[in-house]
C-alpha cells in the first residue's frame, strides 16, 4: 500500500500536469513525464520527454486560432494503487472546460479519464505512462 507521503506526492504531480497544460507551460507538461514516458493520445504514442514537449508546444502555438481559451482541466475520483516499490497505477476523470472567445460562455470542451503507470525515480514521482480516454472528444480535436 502507499504511504501517505506518496499518496500525497503523486496527487500533486496530477495537479502540476493540469496546471502546466493549462498555463502553457510545455516545459513543465513534459516534467511530469519520465524520462522514456509514454503519452498516449489522440490514438498515437508520444515517447520520451522532448517528444511530448514538442507536441505540447505544438499544442499551444495552436492556441491563439482556437474558437475558445482559458483551458481549466479539472480532475476527480483518483484511485491509486501500489505498494512501496516505488511503483504505482491510477485512474481519475477529468473534465475539460474553455471560455468561448465569442461569447464568453464557459463550456465543457472534453471529458474522460486518466489511466496511469506511475513511478518513483530519485525521490520523485513520475509518469511512466499516461493514457488520454475521451467519452466527449472535443472541439478542439486535442486534448492533453
Amino acid at each position: 500500500m502507499l504511504n501517505i507521503e506518496d499518496k500525497l506526492a503523486i496527487h500533486d504531480l496530477y495537479a502540476r500536469y493540469c496546471w502546466a497544460n493549462d498555463a502553457g507551460d510545455a516545459e513543465a507538461f513534459s516534467e511530469t513525464f519520465l524520462q522514456g514516458g509514454e503519452y498516449h493520445t489522440e490514438g498515437r504514442v508520444v515517447t520520451g520527454r522532448g517528444e511530448i514537449r514538442a507536441l505540447m508546444s505544438t499544442r499551444i502555438a495552436n492556441r491563439p486560432a482556437q474558437p475558445f481559451g482559458n483551458p481549466q482541466h479539472w480532475t476527480g475520483n483518483l484511485l491509486l494503487d501500489g505498494g512501496d516499490d516505488g511503483v504505482a497505477s491510477g485512474r481519475c476523470y477529468f473534465v475539460r472546460f474553455v471560455r468561448l472567445r465569442d461569447s464568453g460562455r464557459l463550456e465543457v470542451e472534453a471529458a474522460g479519464w486518466y489511466d496511469d503507470e506511475l513511478a518513483k525515480v530519485d525521490g520523485a514521482w513520475g509518469f511512466r505512462v499516461r493514457r488520454v480516454v475521451r467519452d466527449i472528444p472535443g472541439r478542439s480535436g486535442t486534448i492533453a
